[in-house]
């Protein structure tokens, strides 16, 4: 093998020469039985992969393919060859994963604690009782709630059988809904499955830790946890313990035994009289990286027992006996290697050649595995370094050639670049040290990730850079996407406004990244800052770049969010049809695989709503239905991603108005937080709520929400679209109040202070208050201005067209144009019992009902649909004089109508639904008498129907609310 070098280091080991022969003559003449990992983990030895033909007639020994450098921490570790079994360790840790719903596994360093477990594993699936075991090795990143539940969810779902278990996606903030969503689909498994978190220890002192606790009793009853570490996790395990539910297996019982030593050391090759093993295991009390250690610098050609004899770990610093008696034995060629390879976490033989530049490297891997030096394979085409090996390696390449490292990270950088993990390959160029590179990188791969739930990570790598630092656009940039993954708005602005000094004079192709980000940053910071205008800007010159020619290989896979971000800005400016256009785009070139049900939720979400604002009900309702369903697999059903999605169906509910529903919705969405996150989507769900008060009737509770929204509009003015509703919502409230010289004065205003040509901003694409406009011309006696104002909307689609044909027929009827306005009213009906739209028919109007009844009476058209409008007009008639009935008994003098007392008597049972023989019955007359009753007392009080003659006899006393 031959490494290269740099900074004039032409070795990097420095040994007597006896030691490099010995070391040399050791590597040579190892048949794969003297290194010793494979020493911790009880079990059998499993068969090795069967080499392939090298290029020079001998044998290279295969390597499989990696599945991803994540993946790798998902895969029960492979001890290799060289191992011995140790059923008593495999006995203890089945009976306590068997009975006990929690076995803890805590021993010191190089315990074998983590082989053990590993071959106990294997052992259980291969049982008559198999179990199913799912494996995480966690590691420092895992500190992070968020990725801490990814890697518990990546274990679980590489071995789950369910659909319901493979949805599970981990949401950006994990809430206690997430939990239990991801623990029922478990309890959905068939038969046992154990879930093995190994290396608890690296989440001492994070949030992670409450992630875990959290985990621990939810886990159903029929699966298992098993928890590894070098120390006691903290977790409230007393209960466990007391109610014999805590397995807890210790250092004490992973420690070897005498006789467990013996048989470990023979299968080596190396014999050990009596005494030779007393001092080993005095020396080591049976702590099984103590016996590795001894046994790799035993020289199986040199007397074992005087080797032992001067082996003595308890006085010698674990990284000496690594240095000196494991790397140095290895031969210099693999020691380098190790050297070279120990700035990766873990490695694949494509990673190492690109480290090393050897081209044999994925043998010499095997080779390391084979001689059990510490060196784990993964079963996926990835191997790990003990982590005592790994820091070691580390130290002794900082002493050796500091410059190296920075050329080693770089190397890195590259490689996971390469390979689409753009995070790693940042993280690398964040420690090589090298600031020009890991901006570049930050700004043409890692920058992608700023839309994901990967941009906490994103900001907590790129934070690492100097801010004193920032002198340049391009690192200004950097410190933009650190404000913007921590949510600091002030920061984000003063950020993009530094960084667009400079830009023009950056050299290509960095400038076309540059300048992207920048857009996109500015975007954001509009967003944050609820300016449309500014949003829609810089979004426009984003998209022009990724669409023209992406600037990166990053960016060409995520153009899709650059899109989206336009679709946002339109929604925004009130042009719902250009937003629903751009998002259907945005959705439809999601890669759920790569982008993660993150992106599906959030922008399916936008685009339910940007459809509902085009008077597309079912439509967005539908597709809301399925965001909120992938939602609820994936614990995202209270995130801020499903608020756009719970919002839309609070509109949908309300346009058929199922208010009960529709508060729900209302209630769900306000429970993401959207109003903290989105000034837009704060204030149309302050919209929303008046308009369901409205509808409900409820004129006082329409006034607050009104308030609420004028608090929106009179903190984010720019938002145009907002101040169009606000005024549409105020001014139907004016009418539903019976002042329609108050609704048509605030329309009158709004026009008068519109901001539209007064900023100069992009015109709507419709008036977003014809339809209110149409209505208050009505209050006011103008039924032909009525039309001129809805005009325009006939032609649309869904809700809006169906509320436009309904002013039409009211306008038609005031006109007395009868013909016409059964014809309008007609086309209403049809487009919206399509859409199931009813709430354009149930607005403040004294002529809806009667035009409604002769509709059924002369065209029968979707009677269904018709009855169910009727029936809410009369329930929230008969609702609204039931709230005023105590007021009017008490404060108006007696009804000018005359009744007789028998005629009272009848008018008693009619809010009671009695039918005439019941009546008759009751009151002891025959039904022809209570027909005649009934046809006098609708004749006095003016009305055809029974609800009429309710609701007129209460509004005039004539009937109690007891009654």
């Amino acid at each position: 093998m031959t490494c290269s070098t740099s900074s004039g280091v032409s070795r990097l080991w420095v040994w007597t020469s006896e030691r490099c022969e010995s070391a040399a003559h050791r590597a040579e003449s190892s048949t794969g039985n003297t290194g010793t990992s494979g020493s911790l983990a009880p079990g059998p030895v499993l068969p090795r992969r069967r080499s392939a033909p090298g290029p020079e007639g001998g044998h290279v020994a295969a390597t499989p393919a990696p599945v991803g450098f994540h993946g790798a921490r998902l895969t029960t570790p492979d001890p290799g060859t060289g191992v011995v079994s140790r059923r008593r360790v495999e006995d203890l840790l089945d009976q306590c994963v068997r009975r006990r719903a929690l076995t803890v596994v805590t021993g010191a360093g190089g315990s074998g604690k983590t082989y053990a477990v590993a071959m106990w594993a294997r052992a259980a699936a291969e049982s008559p009782e198999p179990l199913v075991v799912a494996w995480a090795s966690l590691d420092r990143a895992d500190r992070d709630p968020h990725r801490f539940w990814q890697t518990v969810v990546g274990a679980l779902q590489r071995v789950a059988a369910t659909e319901v278990m493979q949805s599970i996606a981990v949401p950006s903030v994990p809430t206690q809904a997430f939990v239990d969503s991801m623990t029922s689909a478990l309890a959905h498994e068939a038969g046992h499955l154990v879930l093995v978190l190994d290396d608890v220890h690296e989440l001492a002192g994070s949030d992670a830790l409450d992630a875990l606790e959290a985990l621990v009793p939810a886990m159903p009853p029929a699966q298992r946890l098993v928890l590894v570490s070098r120390h006691d996790p903290p977790l409230h395990l007393h209960r466990l313990r007391l109610a014999d539910r805590l397995g807890e297996i210790r250092g004490a019982e992973l420690a070897f035994s005498r006789i467990e030593a013996r048989e470990l050391l023979k299968e080596h090759g190396l014999c050990l009289d009596d005494e030779a093993l007393d001092h080993l295991m005095n020396t080591t009390e049976g702590w099984a990286a103590g016996l590795r250690l001894a046994m790799m610098a035993l020289n199986p050609e040199d007397d074992p027992s005087s080797a032992v004899a001067r082996f003595d770990g308890r006085h010698t610093l674990v990284s000496g006996y690594l240095l000196d008696e494991v790397v140095a034995g290895l031969g210099e060629n693999r020691a380098e290697f190790l050297l070279r390879t120990c700035v990766v976490d873990r490695v694949c033989a494509s990673l190492a050649g690109a480290l090393t530049g050897d081209e044999t490297a994925g043998v010499l891997l095997e080779s390391l595995v084979r001689d059990n030096v510490l060196v784990s394979a993964l079963n996926s085409g990835w191997y790990r370094y003990h982590p005592m090996l790994l820091e070691t390696l580390r130290m002794r390449l900082r002493v050796a050639s500091p410059s190296l490292v920075t050329e080693q990270h770089l190397r890195a950088q590259v490689w996971f670049e390469e390979e689409g993990e753009w995070l790693e390959a940042l993280r690398h160029a964040v420690v090589s040290g090298d600031h020009d590179r890991a901006v570049e990188v930050a700004l043409r791969s890692a920058s992608v990730l700023m839309f994901s739930p990967d941009r906490v990570r994103l900001g907590q790598i790129l934070g690492a850079l100097p801010v004193e630092e920032a002198l340049d656009p391009e690192s200004r940039l950097c410190q933009g996407l650190v404000a913007y993954s921590v949510g600091d708005t002030d920061a984000l602005g003063t950020w993009v406004a530094r960084a667009a000094t400079g830009l023009r004079e950056i050299p290509e192709p960095r400038r076309q990244v540059a300048t992207l980000v920048h857009r996109l940053l500015e975007t954001a910071a509009a967003r944050r800052a609820g300016d449309p205008d500014r949003m829609y800007a810089a979004a426009c010159d984003a998209e022009t770049i990724v669409r023209a020619n992406p600037p990166s290989r990053a960016w060409s896979l995520y153009a899709g969010l650059v899109v989206s971000m336009r679709g946002v800005a339109e929604l925004w400016l009130g042009r719902a049809q250009e937003a629903k256009r751009l998002l259907t785009e945005a959705v439809i070139g999601v890669d759920v695989e790569r982008f993660g049900t993150h992106a599906q939720i959030s922008h399916g979400g936008l685009l339910a709503l940007s459809t509902v604002s085009c008077g597309l009900v079912a439509e967005g309702r539908a597709t809301a239905e399925r965001v909120l369903a992938a939602a609820q697999s994936s614990g995202w059903i209270e995130s801020y991603e499903s608020g756009a999605a719970w919002l839309t169906m609070a509109i949908a509910h309300l346009q058929a108005v199922e208010l009960i529903e529709a508060e729900h919705a209302l209630m769900r969405a306000q429970y993401t937080g959207i109003g903290a996150r989105d000034p837009f989507l704060g204030a149309v769900l302050a919209l929303v709520a008046g308009r369901h008060a409205l509808t409900s009737g409820d004129v006082t509770r329409a006034q607050r929400a009104l308030g609420t929204v004028d608090r929106w509009a009179a903190q984010w003015p720019r938002l145009t679209i907002v101040g169009y509703l606000r005024g549409a919502l105020a001014s139907e409230i004016a009418l539903a109040a019976a002042s329609p010289q108050r609704a048509a004065a605030i329309l009158t205003d709004l026009d008068e202070r519109s901001a539209l040509e007064r900023y100069g901003r992009p015109r709507l694409q419709s008036d977003p208050v014809s339809i209110t406009r149409g209505h208050v011309y009505l209050a006011i006696g103008e039924p032909e201005h009525a039309r001129e104002a809805v005009a325009a909307m006939l032609e649309t689609d869904g809700s809006v067209a169906s509320e436009a044909w309904v002013v039409e027929a009211l306008a038609q009827d005031r006109l007395r144009h009868d013909a016409s306005a059964l014809a309008a009213l007609a086309r209403a009906i049809e487009i919206g019992a399509a859409g199931n739209a009813v709430q354009g028919f149930v607005r403040p109007n004294e002529r809806i009902t009667a035009l409604l009844r002769r509709h059924l009476t002369l065209e029968g058209a979707e009677p269904e649909f018709v009855a169910r409008v009727l029936d809410f007009l009369d329930r929230r008639a008969v609702s609204a004089v039931d709230q005023r009935a105590p007021e009017v008994s008490e404060r108006t003098s007696p009804s000018p109508i005359s009744l007789t007392e028998r005629e009272l008597s009848v008018l008693a049972y009619l809010p009671t639904l009695s039918t005439n023989p019941e009546i008759a019955d009751e009151l002891n007359i025959s039904v022809n008498t209570v027909k005649q009753h009934l046809k006098t007392i609708n004749r006095k009080l003016g009305v055809n129907s029974r609800r009429e003659a309710v609701r007129v006899a209460r509004r005039l006393g004539l009937l109690t609310t007891r009654s």
